[in-house]
């Protein structure tokens, strides 16, 4: 069976220098000649089978590098790592190995052959190494061989890799909400594409930054930096760009409830991604899409792209988005009340997180599948699954996880109507979202807050916390926690105040009918039952 995959075994042989029919000539120590039959072995004999993973189809490859670096031919063992694969994106094969998230696989390539070589290829190397355990959510890692890397570009005068270098800096610090940190590296990347006239890396920065103004909650702002990055990319018709581009925005206007030209966006980007034959984007539209008809509530036609994602994703041997993908249809399938699919799924999910060793997924993960066993009161599970979330978030620095997990700590306790333990961690999850700026997070956990003192009739104080959590909510735009702000409000006043009560709930309701959440039907309940107090 042909390996489609990978070039000729022959051609690469010939652009190494090595000739199979003259290796006792060119290689005088038997040692050498072993080694280099391996090569040629591995090279042009070497069959996977059609359907073999894809770390098999390259097996023959990853095994002459070995072989190569065995009797230090070290030039030679490069030129291996980045051989052109026969993908649509031609990617060298060191590179595809993050594609297809085998970051553990690809730490070990570049750890051989660090140090080797020297020069400016010592660059690449550090950067990739970076990369990987970036994938990987090792942040202090990945930062640290970045920040070696930073160093070399310095030495050696490279204004243009060094600002690719700050810019990975900034990803890292945005991932371990650090981010003050963040916006200056990619701040200074931005001012370094400028002044290189470098307009691909100036439309990156630009998309970066709106990242973290998204991650904060500064949505305006956000779509401020994507529209830059978007007009740069239709000035160099850059057609990938302009797909995530419109990807990032459809996000944005999912936050900010407005489906229909969310909708719009991912639909333009799904275009794209399918003119250009980017399979794995085209995964990655898909579970935004489902993403925006979960909200909806249409929740089939969620599942529908979730599964048409999951599909492209095992095709293509993304395990990174299969995890995601499987993990979507279960919170899916939670929502319809399937509860034993939203398990199973999660699970699934979790499983291909640890195996590909993705700790910050699978601390996200583990918050899902907690979720999950919290739904069918399964509390001894859930607890456990929020246990490893924290202790994994704590471990990566991953202060926004962090905080996550501690909001699902404060959920399940308000669940077993123990609400001072719920306050107890939604105020440790408060200090978090305040401490690294995370508006979204500050406005639905002050929310929670004031829920939980609803409860134990601390109607004062519940009041401040639910008006505190709606001006922020109005604010940034985040309607769906606005509207769950307004019906608790509406039932603190319902004691009080019923006209300023259904004044609330009209509200509340309006949004909700608009964004076509189950809030909605809550809403309209409660307001039947003002309206039936008032007669």
């Amino acid at each position: 069976m042909t390996n489609n995959l990978t070039p000729s075994g022959d051609l690469v042989l010939e652009q190494l220098g090595i000739n199979p029919h003259n290796l006792r000539a060119d290689f005088p120590t038997r040692e050498q000649r072993l080694q280099y039959r391996a090569v040629v072995q591995w090279l042009t004999d070497y069959k996977p089978k059609s359907d073999a993973p894809n770390l098999e189809r390259v097996k023959g490859y990853l095994e002459a590098f070995q072989h190569l670096c065995d009797v230090e031919e070290w030039e030679r063992a490069k030129e291996i790592l980045f051989v052109s694969l026969n993908t649509p994106t031609q990617q060298k094969l060191v590179h595809q190995m993050r594609t297809w998230a085998y970051y553990r696989e690809q730490i070990k390539l570049y750890m051989i052959i660090l140090g080797k070589l020297g020069g400016e290829i010592e660059l690449e190397f550090l950067s990739g190494l970076g990369n990987a355990y970036y994938c990987l959510g090792e942040h202090q890692t990945s930062i640290s061989y970045h920040n070696q890397a930073l160093e070399i570009t310095k030495d050696i005068g490279d204004l243009e890799k060094e600002g690719g270098i700050i810019s990975n800096l900034g990803i890292n610090y945005r991932s371990i909400s650090k981010f003050k940190e963040a916006i200056e590296c990619h701040q200074r990347s931005l001012e370094i594409a400028k002044i290189t006239l470098d307009k691909e890396s100036e439309a990156s920065s630009l998309n970066n930054l709106g990242t973290i103004y998204f991650s904060l909650g500064r949505y305006q702002i956000a779509i401020d930096y994507y529209q830059k990055r978007l007009t740069i990319n239709e000035q160099l018709e850059n057609k990938m760009g302009k797909k995530n581009t419109l990807t990032n925005l459809g996000s944005i206007y999912n936050s900010l409830g407005e489906y229909k030209t969310a909708i719009d966006y991912f639909q333009q980007a799904l275009e794209i991604a399918k003119e250009i034959n980017d399979r794995r984007g085209e995964e990655r539209v898909l579970n935004n899409m489902a993403g925006t008809f979960h909200y909806l509530g249409q929740y089939q036609i969620s599942i529908d792209y979730h599964q048409k994602a999951l599909e492209i994703a095992r095709e293509i041997g993304d395990q990174e988005g299969e995890a995601a993908a499987l993990s979507n249809l279960g919170n899916t399938y939670g929502i319809i009340g399937d509860l034993s699919m939203q398990i199973d799924y999660q699970r699934k999910a979790l499983e291909i997180c640890i195996n590909i060793g993705n700790r910050k997924a699978e601390s996200q993960t583990l918050g899902a599948l907690g979720t999950a066993y919290q739904k069918t009161e399964d509390f001894q599970n859930s607890f456990a699954c929020y246990q490893k979330q924290l202790v994994i978030a704590r471990e990566l620095n991953d202060r926004k996880t962090e905080g996550n997990a501690l909001n699902n700590f404060g959920s399940l306790y308000y669940e077993l109507s123990d609400y001072n333990s719920a306050i107890e961690y939604f105020e440790q999850r408060l200090k978090i979202a305040r401490e690294i700026g995370d508006k979204r997070g500050e406005g639905n956990t002050l929310c929670n807050y004031g829920t939980a003192l609803l409860k134990l009739q601390k109607y004062q104080e519940a009041l401040e916390y639910l008006q505190a959590s709606l001006e922020i909510c109005q604010k940034i735009g985040n309607l769906s926690t606005q509207a769950q702000n307004l019906k608790n409000l509406a039932e603190l006043h319902q004691l009080d105040n019923k006209t300023l009560a259904l004044e609330y709930c009209d509200r509340a309701l309006s949004i909700a009918t608009e964004l076509g959440i189950p809030l909605a039907k809550e809403c309209q309940e409660l307001k039947e039952q003002l309206l039936s107090e008032q007669t």
